[in-house]
């Protein structure tokens, strides 16, 4: 409590509230009885208190009928620089305080009645604060006389006070500068670097502080430190030039301002969240669109905003009331942040409305995925509120970047005028902004989900189409092909769902099947007395990456009892190049359970000659693409018969894909490629037919 016999403090209170101005004064004189306010509720009589003399304390409301508290801050500053302005701001205002502590406000306090108490303390730390500056430029000019006289005032500052050297070792600290750095004695300091103990990060800016004051300027930096016990503490230190009598050194008032920047982090986060879920509000959705934006660029990806809108929400805040309508939103908060990745955002612009924003998407369809995740959850997942199950579906709008807007705010215009489509169709559903884009995702996740249920319902099944040998005219192998008869549109192309099941990963389960099959089916030829052949079968990338391939397939050859020399497996050249040593490793134990290799589509990636001799590939596939135009296309002919020139010098085996017409058949065979595959012989066929096929076991035409 303050002295009653003290001179009265002289306080200038600048609020047009006179129930706020009583709570003031009555809430101040608990503290300081000697007590003298000046009232100010008008911009003229805040002019003539300007003009009047000077006070030892500003308080101002930044909500005023005639001004805002940032110009009252602004005007007392300029007029008393030394005097300290506390500023009353209400609940929502948090982002005004951290702007006004910029401009010079001393500190700040909630204007709600459970804040109000903590005015008489923030108001003596203000006066403390105020003080203890002014002390320390006396203390400057003293200590220029008198290191002695430096010595005792500063042992009895609260705050830390040192001494460092222009080599910037530590010269002297007081005791509270020690128990701030968790220093038992001077010892463990003393003649150390003072870096040392600063963050590294703030390192250089503390480096660049001591340089200029030692050369006879002052100045204040913030940074972080870390205690000889470890603990991080911001602190506040005012440098100034100080002149001994080895030459110049630093003298340095620090004081801990770890709660400050608390209080300034809570402000901060208050301006960017919804206070009700903690979720990002619009303000900071707006900036994480921004990062998104220009990751996505970068890397040539997607961006996509999906706006939701709880339905039929109204009914339940008017049913049950507001109370439960905010639990709801929460509930619907934390739901939906376990939904996306780590990375991805999910946001509370307001009212019912939240939105999910995802960087790094490949595709319009996996944005509809993800809406429909959202929606399929909320449609088996009810929301329980005080006993009330209630079950809670979402209108989407789906807006994307770059397709629909380059910008945050016309992406968020495209994402809730696709949301408004969607309540227009009576909710729980989504919408594209873009309509063809929407139709085209929907086809194809409904494309997505009737293949996942392709392999259950037994819809897949395999053709084989014949490798034919010119010299003998027989058949001498086979490459086991992937067909899709869907129950509504018949025989669906492979070059439709091939893509989308790569797209989505099912081409690992569907592979697994083919490779099955296959082995099964060859076995089952070779068990009713067919001709033994090597089937050939397709590994997709996902597959071969995987790093239990060769377990796979050698528990598949154990289930089918295939012998391994009847398998022979397809890989692509971009599949070969990806991980050079991984690639070798797979391969050879693939091969060492006795598995053949033979690269499809050759002549259409990058490979290197030189890896290529390495791998252990029997077969090489000229693609198709170098075939259909042959012999009329030179370039075309020209790397057909490279092709098998460089194959047969590899002494590896060489097969034409895709030979449809007497005249590429001569000319191949005429290069000495005497292993093709292609319509002139067989179009690819169902196991039965390919079984009789076998039983003929006559020559096939056009072979020679």
């Amino acid at each position: 409590m303050a002295d009653a016999a003290s001179p009265p403090l002289n306080i200038l209170l600048v609020d047009d509230n006179p129930d706020d101005r009583a709570l003031v004064i009555r809430e101040l004189e608990r503290e300081f009885p000697a007590l003298h306010v000046a009232e100010i509720t008008t911009q003229e009589g805040f002019d003539r208190a300007l003009g009047n003399g000077g006070f030892d304390l500003v308080i101002t409301d930044y909500q005023l009928c005639w001004n805002n508290g940032l110009a009252i801050l602004r005007a007392a500053k300029s007029k008393w620089p030394a005097c300290p302005v506390v500023m009353f701001t209400g609940t929502g205002s948090e982002e005004i305080a951290v702007e006004a502590m910029k401009s010079g406000l001393d500190d700040y306090v909630l204007k709600s009645p459970g804040h109000y108490g903590w005015l008489p303390t923030r108001v003596r730390s203000a006066l403390e604060r105020v003080l203890r500056k002014q002390k320390l430029l006396d203390t400057e000019n003293a200590l220029r006389k008198s290191e002695s006289l430096l010595h005792a005032i500063i042992d009895a500052e609260p705050d830390c006070i040192k001494i460092i050297g222009r080599d910037g070792t530590l010269r002297y600290m007081n005791a509270s500068g020690l128990a701030l750095i968790e220093a038992d004695s001077p010892h463990q300091l003393l003649g150390k670097e003072v870096i040392e103990l600063v963050r590294p990060e703030y390192r250089q800016a503390f480096e660049e502080l001591n340089q200029r004051v030692l050369q006879g300027e002052n100045g204040t930096l913030e940074f972080e430190v870390t205690g000889l016990k470890g603990r991080r503490a911001w602190m506040e230190t005012h440098a100034v030039h100080l002149e001994m009598e080895d030459g110049p050194a630093l003298l340095a008032v620090t004081r801990d301002i770890s709660e400050r920047k608390r209080h300034e982090a809570e402000l901060v986060y208050l301006a960017n969240h919804d206070a009700l879920t903690g979720l990002p509000n619009r303000t900071l959705l707006a900036d994480r669109m921004q990062q998104a934006m220009i990751e996505a660029k970068r890397h040539d990806r997607l961006a996509v905003l999906i706006f939701l809108d709880l339905d039929r929400f109204k009914q339940i805040t008017e049913s049950l009331g507001h109370a439960v309508g905010d639990m709801v939103l929460k509930m619907v908060a934390e739901q939906l942040t376990g939904l996306v990745r780590e990375g991805d955002t999910v946001a509370h612009p307001g009212s019912d409305e939240f939105a999910l924003l995802f960087s790094d998407v490949a595709n319009s369809e996996d944005a509809a995925r993800l809406a429909q995740k959202v929606l399929e959850h909320f449609e088996h997942f009810p929301v329980t509120v005080d006993g009330h199950r209630l079950f809670v579906t979402v209108s989407a709008g789906i807006a994307i970047y770059p397709t629909d807007s380059a910008s945050v705010d016309g992406l968020l215009k495209a994402a809730a005028t696709a949301m408004d489509r969607s309540q227009d169709l009576g909710g729980n559903t989504f919408q594209f902004y873009s309509g063809e884009m929407n139709a085209r995702a929907l086809k194809n996740l409904a494309m997505s989900g009737a293949l996942r249920d392709a392999l259950e319902r037994d819809e897949f099944e395999l053709h084989y189409q014949p490798q034919v040998d010119l010299v003998s005219g027989r058949i001498f192998g086979m490459e086991a092909l992937l067909r899709w008869r869907h129950p509504q549109h018949g025989m669906v192309s492979p070059m439709t769902f091939i893509p989308l099941a790569e797209e989505t990963g099912l081409i690992v389960p569907i592979g697994a099947w083919v490779l099955r099959e296959a082995c099964r089916q060859n076995k089952a030829w070779q068990d009713a007395g067919l001709p033994p052949l090597r089937v050939a079968v397709n590994l997709s990338a996902r597959q071969f990456v995987r790093r239990d391939i060769a377990e796979t397939v050698a528990l598949t050859l154990a289930e089918t009892g295939l012998e391994a020399r009847f398998l022979e497996l397809e890989i692509t050249e971009s599949m070969l190049m990806q991980d050079i040593d991984v690639t070798l490793g797979t391969m050879g134990k693939l091969k060492e359970i006795g598995i053949a290799f033979s690269l499809d589509d050759f002549g259409t990636g990058y490979s290197s000659l030189s890896y290529l001799k390495r791998m252990p590939i029997e077969t090489l596939k000229i693609d198709r693409s170098f075939v259909c135009d042959i012999p009329g296309d030179k370039d075309d002919t020209a790397i057909a018969a490279a092709i098998v020139a460089m194959a047969l010098t590899l002494n590896i085996r060489v097969i034409a894909e895709g030979v449809e017409t007497a005249e590429q058949l001569a000319f191949l065979h005429s290069q000495k490629c005497t292993s093709m595959q292609g319509y002139y012989f067989s179009k690819p066929l169902p196991a039965a037919d390919f079984a009789l096929l076998l039983q003929q076991g006559k020559t096939l035409e056009g072979a020679t």
